[in-house]
């Protein structure tokens, strides 16, 4: 895989961590992530578990290279916000909500996401959306609504 080394040192830091996950979930033993041995959250904690060691040791060097600045009570609630609500609780809505309407019903719907996300930064974040955007909606919309449709 080929990676577009125009961007910042942080944005390299990034993929790599994401390569050595998907590789340490490829070199894992099959019992060790079999689904009917654990569930998907488990399997999920085993391989964080993996990988956390190398990707500290890659944050540390990152930290010896350029140290954190004084850190507030705001950037203290994202950071409990990004661990608590924007991982483990949409994980977990994510998995309820696959077992309510099955893998292919949310194969459909995940792709509401971009959606949602513009909706939220127009709501919350004063943008403005392009007529690039409001067409990518309508086929995102389009597309979700043709393939849930029956018939």
């Amino acid at each position: 895989m080929r990676y577009a080394w125009q961007s910042n040192r942080g944005s390299r830091i990034f993929h790599v961590g994401v390569d050595v996950k998907r590789k340490a979930g490829i070199a894992i033993p099959g019992k060790l992530l079999d689904e009917r041995v654990h569930t998907p959250l488990a399997t999920l904690t085993i391989i964080t578990a993996l990988v956390l060691p190398p990707l500290s040791a890659i944050g540390g060097y990152e930290l010896l290279a350029q140290p954190l600045g004084h850190i507030t009570s705001v950037i203290s609630a994202g950071l409990l916000y990004i661990g608590i609500v924007a991982s483990v609780a949409a994980f977990m809505s994510c998995s309820i909500g696959i077992s309510g309407v099955g893998a292919a019903g949310e194969a459909i719907f995940v792709n509401l996401i971009p959606l949602f996300t513009a909706g939220i930064a127009v709501l919350t974040l004063g943008e403005r959306l392009g007529l690039v955007q409001l067409i990518g909606g309508l086929l995102v919309v389009g597309g979700v609504t043709l393939t849930s449709s029956r018939g």
